[in-house]
């Protein structure tokens, strides 16, 4: 019987924010009406990788140009120095 990893699941949210290269950022549409509850969570998946002071993210305001509707967008960037 082979042992599995244990670890995110490819393609998750902690996956992507553990796959930043240095100066790399990802965009997550945060739910409507939800930004705050949205970036606690990603807070928690950053904390939860042990990524703290590794990771920023920041609210974007965002207009989606057929409907004229204000999306919320959740930027992470990996602030990690390159060695």
């Amino acid at each position: 019987m082979s042992q599995r990893k244990t670890g995110p699941r490819v393609g998750s949210r902690p996956w992507q924010l553990l796959r930043l290269k240095p100066g790399e950022r990802i965009f997550l549409e945060a739910p409507p009406g939800r930004s705050q509850a949205f970036m606690q969570q990603v807070a928690a998946d950053i904390q939860r990788n042990n990524l703290r002071g590794k990771r920023s993210q920041t609210l974007i305001l965002g207009v989606e140009p057929a409907t004229r509707t204000i999306i919320d967008i959740v930027m992470v960037t990996n602030i990690e120095e390159q060695s």
